[in-house]
């Protein structure tokens, strides 16, 4: 009786364990990262009996989780890539519309800029033309400054999420690291597995995964040795790394991850080496999109400032003084990015826009060729308006000696000085360079048709050049120069293509984003079909170990009556 009595108390005991078991998947079958458990059973060693074994009931071996490592890893990976894209694709929209919107873009504005050079040079007398251009331009700076501190607001947030993001990478470290010594401890001189411990810990794996890519290596003792990127170390055992978001030598602006020591300084990581998650999606979007858009924007403001300026300093204002600077440049920063935030408008006053050409020509009046002098451009003022503003220079005479050679007077050399009527009767283009301090200035010029012996043409000091719009016509040919990308494209076409490129990554992004949470997906439904809990089955497993509960106490309870009529007949 007492072997029938102690079968149907394993039995009990084991429906009891499965039926605990049971309930405990269907109160945790929403609890996210929870893996459906199973008790293992086995056979209790059986009895010798004279004419065989016989069975002494069950015992349970194990509470198992239902964990396919494999799976694991794929739901890591696919979601450690839709994090990082994720970030990416947060930000470069961000990028994407501010540089995209038709009203707050920068192309509207050059056009505008370079349409108001055009009506100066179509009206160089005009001073209300003059005022307008002063205004578009003061209009396309405030363009590039506007655009410019969206930017940097973009920045400061992706700088405010990186600190957020290795804070939290250090807490999710903390914590594993902690979780860690409580299974080493809870597993010390057992074979029992803390199931809700080793969930625990995976979702807080999985929770790191996202934010910077996460790998593990299971030690002998239960505990994980967790490494970030691309193979950093972060948890070993009970101990934790930890990382902080430190201003960066080269720019205090932006932050750089930094391992801390013991003592609290911190050695900076390459960015190369943190790779997935939000903070590789982050510092991908920082060092391709944002910096690359911004230091082609400051390129091409430096650029046109520059062209526009150096063009502005070799023509004349209204008052005959030779051209200063139109825009202004704050000093050269050590920043990248600064050139902007520093530039502004520099005339105020419309008679000191440069339109006209510094020099004028004549021909002698004794002239009795056909040649003529035209296209006068100047390389150089150097000495042209020595000592004052104004341009004054003693007129210079060229003449044509009849052998096929100019003749420029003393102190200025002419290149080339051969001019072949026959053959350059077309027009020819010379250079004339002054060679004495302080007249070293330099202009070129066009000779076309026939000169005779002793012709000469004067170039004179322009004094009154109220309708000359020569050097405006120079200035608004910057428009259509090619002077970015190596001479290779015009401000409006290096424009529209840093405009396309960004574009090309954000639809990348999105695309990208949408096929790994497709991935993520699949992923999540295959484990899900390995270790997810499934409330039919289980409730299905109620009634079964119900019974079975009910079963076994059914056995006791006929091994107790056996156990009573055995009794009954000793009275």
């Amino acid at each position: 009786m007492a072997g029938l009595l102690n079968i149907g108390l394993t039995g009990l005991n084991a429906a009891q364990a499965q039926l605990s078991t049971v309930s405990h998947n269907i109160t945790n079958a929403d609890r996210q990262g929870y893996h459906r458990q199973t008790v293992g059973q086995s056979y209790q060693n059986p009895m010798f009996v004279g004419s065989g074994f016989f069975g002494q009931g069950t015992r349970i071996t194990d509470v198992s989780r239902s964990y396919n490592q494999h799976l694991e890893t794929q739901v890591l990976q696919s979601d450690t890539r839709r994090a990082e894209y994720a970030a990416y694709n947060q930000h470069v929209s961000q990028i994407n519309n501010l540089l995209a919107d038709p009203d707050a873009g920068l192309a509207p504005l050059m056009e505008s800029f370079f349409a108001g050079v055009q009506e100066v040079a179509t009206n160089p007398t005009s001073v209300a033309s003059r005022q307008a251009l002063i205004s578009n331009a003061q209009s396309l700076v405030s363009g590039f400054q506007s655009i410019d501190q969206r930017l940097s607001e973009v920045r400061q947030g992706i700088e405010g999420e990186l600190v957020l993001t290795v804070d939290g990478i250090n807490n999710y470290a903390t914590q594993i690291a902690d979780i860690n010594k409580r299974i080493v401890l809870a597993q010390s001189g057992s074979t029992a597995v803390p199931n809700d411990l080793l969930d625990q810990r995976n979702l807080l794996v999985g929770e790191l995964n996202t934010l910077v890519k996460t790998s593990v290596v299971a030690e002998s003792d239960g505990s994980l040795t967790v490494f970030i990127g691309s193979g950093q170390s972060l948890v070993q055992g009970g101990t934790a790394a930890r990382f902080a978001a430190v201003p960066s030598a080269t720019d205090p602006l932006r932050n750089t991850v930094a391992l801390l020591r013991p003592d609290g300084s911190g050695v900076p990581l390459p960015e190369n080496l943190l790779t997935g998650g939000k903070l590789g999606g982050l510092l991908s979007v920082r060092s391709g999109s944002l910096d690359a858009t911004q230091n082609r924007l400051n390129d091409i403001a430096s650029t046109l400032a520059n062209d526009f300026n150096n063009q502005h300093r070799l023509g004349v204002d209204l008052n005959g003084d030779l051209g200063g600077a139109f825009f202004k440049m704050a000093p050269a920063s050590t920043v990248p990015r600064e050139f902007i935030a520093g530039l502004s408008v520099s005339i105020s006053d419309p008679r000191q826009v440069a339109v006209a050409n510094p020099v004028v020509t004549a021909a002698a009046a004794a002239n009795t060729g056909s040649a003529k002098v035209s296209e006068v451009r100047i390389n150089s003022t150097t000495g042209m308006a020595s000592p004052g503003p104004q341009v004054g220079f003693a007129p210079i005479s060229i003449g044509y000696d009849g052998a096929g050679n100019l003749v420029a007077p003393a102190g200025f050399t002419l290149s080339p000085s051969a001019f072949d009527p026959v053959v350059d009767n077309t027009g020819k283009t010379f250079t004339l360079t002054g060679t004495t301090a302080p007249e070293t200035f330099e202009f070129s010029f066009k000779l076309a048709g026939v000169p005779n012996t002793d012709d000469s043409f004067t170039f004179s000091p322009n004094t009154a050049g109220v309708a000359d719009n020569r050097n405006a016509l120079q200035l608004a040919a910057l428009q259509t120069t090619k002077t970015m990308a190596g001479n290779k494209a015009t401000y409006q076409s290096s424009y529209a293509q840093m405009v396309s490129e960004v574009g090309n990554q954000t639809r990348e992004a999105r695309v990208n984003e949408a096929a790994q949470t497709a991935l993520l997906n699949q992923s999540k439904d295959a484990r899900e079909g390995v270790s997810g809990v499934n409330l039919d089955e289980e409730a299905a497993n109620l009634i079964r170990f119900q019974q079975a509960y009910q079963a076994s106490a059914r056995v006791m309870s006929i091994a107790q009556t056996l156990f009573d009529e055995v009794l009954s007949f000793a009275r």
